[in-house]
């Protein structure tokens, strides 16, 4: 990052600036890099998505309405661990323009309140390479959920409710096992 985007970027903007800007720097050579290089980049990318709370959650399961505001957990369906390894493994385009960049960066920032037990049955795990093991697809993992309440327009839906970007669903569905792909096909 330039000086000046230290001023001139706020709120989850200047995360975008700055995850577009490191990210930059060190696409030519990642796939060179070792495992614990890459897991460390992973995780400072998850860091920047992470700490943005700039906007409202929108989505809530059925289970975590029930909860006190404060005890409720709030998830990032679209992994940011996923979506680095993504990003270098197989669309360095999204590098390309940082205003395509910041618009797949807000999708990322996106959470659904859920449970803590609900919450733990839709991780995704490191492998021992550097990558990610998932172990369903991601509307596979949160079908345990049973509806979800959309706070914008006061209504219950059955489905996930979250946009896929292609690029992530085509990296995700990559990343699970051969056996459980069968049946998306």
């Amino acid at each position: 990052m330039k000086e000046r985007d230290y001023l001139e970027y706020g709120s989850w903007e200047f995360s975008a600036r700055k995850a577009f800007t490191e990210m930059n720097e060190y696409r030519h050579v990642y796939s060179s890099l070792s495992v614990d290089k890459k897991v460390k980049l992973a995780h400072q990318f998850y860091d920047l998505i992470f700490r943005c709370n700039d906007i409202p959650i929108r989505f809530e399961s059925v289970e975590a309405k029930k909860l006190s505001k404060s005890d409720r957990t709030a998830d990032h369906p679209l992994s940011a661990r996923v979506a680095h390894r993504a990003i270098m493994n197989a669309n360095l385009w999204l590098l390309d323009d940082f205003n395509v960049f910041k618009k797949e960066f807000y999708k990322l920032m996106q959470k659904i309140n859920m449970t803590s037990s609900e919450n733990s049955g839709v991780k995704i795990m490191p492998d021992k390479n550097g990558d990610v093991k998932v172990p369903m697809y991601i509307t596979d993992r949160y079908k345990l959920v049973e509806q979800f309440y959309d706070n914008e327009r006061n209504t219950w839906i059955q489905q996930f409710p979250l946009e896929i970007p292609d690029w992530y669903g085509k990296y995700e569905s990559s990343k699970v096992p051969v056996t459980l792909t069968a049946h998306m096909n």
